[in-house]
């Protein structure tokens, strides 16, 4: 399952190469978003839940993604 493609015409992510991004940079500075919405992708959540399943598979651990999905983005948001 190394290869995702969510929008109609674009080319795939490897998603190993984002996992290569996320070992680089370190969990503490990665947060995860989503641009989904666009027709003939799927919804927001869904393909959220998708993608975060993926690195998942490639050994990225939950705590590592609970940091990059949730944590970071609430401090950069000043929560």
């Amino acid at each position: 399952m190394p290869l995702m493609c969510f929008i109609h015409g674009e080319p795939p992510l490897d998603i190993r190469v984002a996992v290569q991004c996320m070992e680089e940079l370190g969990a503490e500075h990665t947060f995860l978003a989503t641009d989904l919405g666009q027709a003939y992708s799927p919804l927001p959540v869904d393909g959220y839940r998708m993608f975060l399943a993926a690195p998942l598979k490639c050994g990225v651990s939950e705590g590592a993604i609970r940091m990059m999905a949730c944590d970071n983005p609430a401090r950069l948001l000043g929560d």
